[in-house]
């Protein structure tokens, strides 16, 4: 018969970086949303290709660190659920 391996704790790394979260991903969100405010301007298309093809590229970039973060975030949640046992 075998028995459950015994949980494993958040290491004090973990823990910094599940406090970090929260901030992280709102500052990615205000980031984001300030972005799609000034795209949302009338006048935008007249700021240049350059830059819309930046801020679009900008955009992207903070949908997949948003992603990954929220993923890290439930995996940390999860660690720290199993390591507090049942309750």
């Amino acid at each position: 018969m075998a028995t459950a391996a015994p949980a494993r704790r958040l290491g004090f790394k973990q823990k910094r970086e599940l406090e970090a979260l929260p901030g992280r991903v709102s500052a990615l969100e205000q980031e984001l949303a300030a972005l799609h405010a000034r795209m949302a301007q009338p006048d935008y298309h007249r700021t240049g290709a350059q830059t819309l093809r930046a801020e679009r590229a900008r955009c992207d970039e903070i949908a997949q660190q948003l992603e990954q973060l929220m993923e890290r975030w439930v995996d940390l949640e999860a660690l720290e659920t199993r390591a507090a046992g049942p309750g």
